[in-house]
């Protein structure tokens, strides 16, 4: 039987629009999580801690 990861805790991300634009992030120990805040039953998207990095990197360095 595989094993199976706590549920992500959900936050919303700070860079967030004030208009209702908004995007949660989750952490699990395998991946960083991302959702739409209006629909958060809907699919998410699931990133490996490697790629999730790379894109912090890349948006630190274009903001």
């Amino acid at each position: 039987m595989a094993a199976t990861e706590p549920p992500a805790a959900w936050r919303t991300s700070s860079y967030s629009g004030a208009n209702g634009d908004c995007v949660e992030v989750g952490c699990e120990p395998s991946a960083a999580l991302v959702r739409d805040s209006e629909q958060p039953a809907s699919p998410h998207l699931r990133f490996s801690p490697d790629s999730w990095n790379a894109f912090l990197a890349h948006r630190a360095a274009t903001a």
